[in-house]
């Protein structure tokens, strides 16, 4: 489901896209609350990391999360 975090990160295609987004950011992309991205990061739905104090979450995995729902609603 997620890359490991062995695997070497790819090159990123487009240097304007980030790779990791700040919860507030997350939240903008993903059109929800904090209750709602921190029920989603515990479900490990979506891969997050700590780098000090703040807490980054990859877009890798917020682009997973829009995908499996699109299938879920398509599939049904």
């Amino acid at each position: 489901m997620h890359t490991s975090p062995n695997e070497p990160l790819r090159a990123n295609p487009n240097p304007n896209f980030p790779l990791v987004v700040s919860p507030a950011k997350a939240m903008a992309m993903l059109d929800c609350g904090r209750t709602r991205l921190y029920e989603l990061l515990n479900a490990k739905e979506l891969e997050s990391y700590r780098d000090g104090k703040s807490r980054k979450i990859t877009v890798s995995s917020i682009q997973a999360r829009i995908r499996r729902m699109l299938q879920q609603n398509h599939g049904a």
